[in-house]
């Protein structure tokens, strides 16, 4: 066991368990994307037409995974250094349980794990009439589906609560407009 000089700090620096002076934060995070288009225009407008169109369709998917840690193998041997107490009798919840290491993410003190996507799709259209030829009339349409969805786990002493986890989804649609 460590037991530091009197006092912790000092004109000669900070004195902590060997170890503590470099422990690693890690940050990680993928994203993978996919978009399409696809539409059905005339190849060269026609000016004198009486009738425009376009008409297309749309798909669009993203993928994103997070991970953040803390990691803090010596926790306890640090709050046994300083407080001689082990660092469950500090780290508790809202009921005085002690919130231990997490199995999971062993020796991380704090960790945040999410997976997020999302999915897009539609599918549109537009008229254009001459009615003469300086006056037209336009309607269009646009039909789509977006889907959020999220799953996450987020723990460690430093969250004082025991694991948690998190799901979402979300669908929207679009109503057609002219």
């Amino acid at each position: 066991m460590f037991f530091p000089p009197t006092p912790l700090i000092d004109g000669n620096g900070v004195h902590l368990p060997p170890g503590r002076d470099q422990l690693p934060l890690t940050l990680e995070h993928r994203q993978r994307a996919a978009e399409h288009h696809a539409g059905d225009p005339p190849a060269v407008p026609d000016p004198n037409a009486r009738l425009l169109w376009t008409t297309g369709v749309f798909f669009s998917e993203n993928r994103q995974s997070y991970l953040e840690q803390i990691h803090d193998p010596l926790l306890n041997e640090l709050s046994l250094a300083l407080t001689v107490p082990p660092y469950t009798d500090f780290f508790v919840d809202a009921n005085g349980n002690p919130v231990t290491f997490d199995p999971r993410f062993p020796g991380d003190s704090y960790f945040l794990k999410t997976n997020a996507k999302d999915e897009q799709y539609a599918a549109f259209g537009e008229l254009t009439y001459g009615l003469t030829e300086r006056l037209k009339a336009t309607v269009g349409a646009r039909f789509s589906r977006t889907k959020f969805s999220f799953d996450t786990l987020t723990g460690g002493p430093q969250l004082f609560d025991v694991p948690r986890t998190g799901t979402a989804i979300t669908r929207r649609i679009h109503s057609p407009r002219s």
